[in-house]
């Protein structure tokens, strides 16, 4: 019980806390892939499980020139009951800038890892001033959830 509160409580913070990042992002020229911003974050915690993803050709496409782009994972061990964050910056060009790893306790569904993903992700672009910068990240609902097209 404890656990789970804590889970719906650090959620809660953190869907706070992007709302206001992502504002200040927007208005810095921060994009977030397909020009997407807030809409309801509270959508995130509806549902429990996502259906597994399908693996197909994958293969990563440059952002823009003269933007960065940084992609987003998750990981999930039930065993050791842990959730990992990956996250890894490159230039236009595909170089390696940077990378980042943690991990957490208690392993949560999957959603809200990926949502702690960004949250991590967002943290370190604005502790290291790296702007203009495109996010990549697999989990759709936590896109959906937290991003509408503006026009």
């Amino acid at each position: 019980m404890v656990n789970t509160v804590f889970v719906v409580h650090t959620v809660f913070v953190c869907k706070n806390y992007l709302i206001h990042l992502i504002s200040r992002y927007k208005a810095l020229g921060i994009s977030f892939g397909s020009s997407r911003f807030p809409k309801d974050a509270c959508k995130i915690c509806n549902t429990s499980c996502a259906q597994p993803r399908q693996v197909g050709n994958v293969k990563w496409i440059k952002p823009t020139e003269g933007i960065f782009k940084c992609n987003i994972d998750a990981s999930f061990s039930h065993l050791y009951n842990r959730l990992g964050i990956r996250v890894c910056i490159r230039d236009d060009v595909g170089t390696f800038v940077l990378a980042k790893t943690e991990w957490f306790t208690p392993v949560c569904d999957v959603h809200v890892g990926e949502t702690f993903g960004l949250l991590s992700a967002l943290e370190l672009i604005h502790q290291l001033h790296f702007e203009p910068i495109d996010f990549e990240l697999d989990a759709k609902k936590v896109i959906d959830s937290f991003f509408i097209y503006t026009s």
